[in-house]
């Protein structure tokens, strides 16, 4: 009986003991460390600023890439370096990262916003200078406003 509480101390105890260590999982890398494909997408669609951060950041068995512009953009790259979401609040995301139809739709139901936060998984997720959340396919096509 006093191995078995013993051994039930010690499974409660070390699992807390360790929650108090943190592992660094996230490294500041040089932009042209960066993969490939996310060096071309900055180089094209932000060529009018620079990358004054770029992150690399594990999480679980995968990592991503966080890169901070100095025009307040943030941008979210897969460790392939396809673009993952893209944040800023003050001039917004260039509709050139957008699909066609996706920027048709948008200047003509909500003219003179623009695109604050987007993110794209299954599809994309999408945040308007006015507060509203659209939802898209991943071709670009509306699918719902977003309560």
């Amino acid at each position: 009986m006093k191995k078995f509480l013993a051994f039930l101390a010690s499974a409660v105890i070390v699992p807390v003991g360790l929650m108090g260590c943190e592992v660094n999982d996230e490294f500041n890398v040089q932009p042209n460390n960066l993969p490939e494909k996310a060096q071309t997408f900055i180089e094209t669609h932000f060529a009018d600023t620079t990358v004054r951060q770029a992150v690399k950041e594990y999480d679980d068995l995968t990592y991503t890439y966080d890169v901070y512009l100095a025009d307040g953009t943030q941008i979210e790259f897969k460790k392939n370096g396809e673009w993952k979401s893209i944040n800023n609040r003050r001039s917004g995301v260039p509709s050139s990262v957008l699909p066609e139809e996706m920027n048709t739709y948008l200047s003509t139901t909500y003219e003179g916003l623009f695109v604050v936060d987007i993110e794209r998984d299954w599809q994309y997720d999408v945040e308007l200078s006015n507060g509203v959340d659209l939802d898209f396919s991943l071709a670009g096509k509306f699918i719902r406003v977003d309560y």
